[in-house]
């Protein structure tokens, strides 16, 4: 009787636990992860027209991780200062720029840094 009690009590938290951790289709900006994870090539006005500024990093301890669903480091303390000098040097009022980490493991990362991206990257102790 009291495992039924036991079970009918982690149902809900169950339910509760997979739907939080459910995928969305938008990320933290609103936009479609399709969009973001498009291929684009161009310069800064580029960027700036687009009100959008990728940033492709690594996992690490030190350059970019997420603690308790907020992410930290120094890539991305330096790419929010960037963003912040930015949208002040621009005179952004409601539609700033806004820059947007994208983790990639360290082999994506030099893929796509010889197909024209700006990884964020230290790259010691590569062989």
């Amino acid at each position: 009787m009291a495992r039924r009690w036991i079970r009918l009590a982690l149902l809900p938290c169950l339910a509760a636990a997979l739907s939080a951790q459910a995928p969305t289709e938008k990320g933290r900006l609103g936009i479609p992860l399709s969009e973001l994870l498009k291929p684009w090539t161009g310069d800064l006005d580029g960027m700036v027209e687009r009100r959008l500024i990728r940033i492709l990093t690594t996992y690490s301890r030190t350059q970019y991780f997420v603690s308790s669903g907020i992410p930290r480091g120094t890539v991305y303390d330096q790419g929010k200062l960037f963003e912040a000098e930015l949208n002040r040097q621009l005179q952004t009022k409601h539609l700033t720029v806004n820059v947007q980490f994208i983790p990639l493991s360290r082999d994506e990362l030099l893929r796509r840094f010889f197909h024209r991206s700006s990884p964020a990257v230290t790259l010691t102790g590569v062989k």
